[in-house]
């Protein structure tokens, strides 16, 4: 007697849930192998649609703005040691900076009377002005 349709379809269905069962290492790497040609292709597109691109990604921080807000913060909780390390870490790479990344100004003078008023890059004397 000759299967319907539905059966061959679901009789496909069985036999690759089987399948699956069996090789979960080969599932796993068919998923990486398909995972690598999409993030391939993703990337090739927004090289070829940097402004698309980058609008899509406005748009949705834009709308997610909440919850963004939200998983970051819930971030820092589960990781306050890793954001003091950081913290600290950028405190010790510069010091001449405070929280906001303005230059604090009794070192902004300390480096300027160790350059003896010239350019770093240069060398050339500088004229400060305002």
């Amino acid at each position: 007697m000759a299967q319907t349709p539905e059966e061959r379809r679901a009789n496909a269905r069985e036999s690759s849930r089987r399948w699956r069962e069996r090789n979960p290492e080969k599932v796993r790497e068919q998923y990486e192998q398909q995972r690598g040609y999409q993030r391939e292709y993703q990337r090739a597109w927004r090289a070829r649609n940097p402004e698309r691109s980058r609008a899509i990604q406005l748009r949705s921080r834009d709308r997610n703005r909440d919850r963004l807000r939200e998983q970051r913060r819930a971030w820092r909780d589960q990781n306050r040691d890793k954001v003091r390390e950081q913290e600290r870490v950028r405190r010790m790479l510069d010091p001449g900076r405070n929280q906001h990344g303005r230059w604090i100004k009794e070192d902004r003078a300390v480096m300027w009377a160790m350059q003896d008023g010239n350019c770093y890059l240069c060398g050339e004397l500088w004229t400060q002005s305002a």
